[in-house]
């Protein structure tokens, strides 16, 4: 299951927001709409790669996991940006969580 990873524990994940966290104002401008898009699509990429990495050999070949893949790394990236847009409420760790449980919802529950 997700999550099985080091790399992608939450905290794998822990990093990833304090990494963002300690470089807010980087991250609020390149992510906003009038950020790159590239830059954007490069985080996508990134995570999109960390989950087929975890996911279990089975998991990948079933037809709906590109969908779900898709919507997870289209969420995380609006998840980054709402984070930033709110002020960063949350600390990193619970953003972790949060995105974590999240993710696993989807990756978990196959039709």
């Amino acid at each position: 299951s997700l999550g099985d990873s080091a790399e992608d524990s939450p905290d794998g994940l822990t990093k990833m927001f304090e990494h963002i966290h300690a470089h807010a104002r980087f991250y609020r401008v390149m992510l906003s709409q009038n950020g790159d898009p590239a830059f954007g699509e490069r985080i996508r990429r990134y995570i999109d790669k960390r989950l087929r990495s975890v996911l279990p050999a089975a998991q990948r070949s079933q037809p709906l996991t590109e969908l779900y893949l898709s919507f997870i790394v289209s969420g995380s990236v609006g998840v980054f940006g709402w984070w930033l847009e709110h002020s960063m409420p949350y600390t990193p760790a619970e953003m972790a969580t949060i995105s974590q449980q999240l993710a696993s919802v989807i990756l978990n529950n196959p039709r």
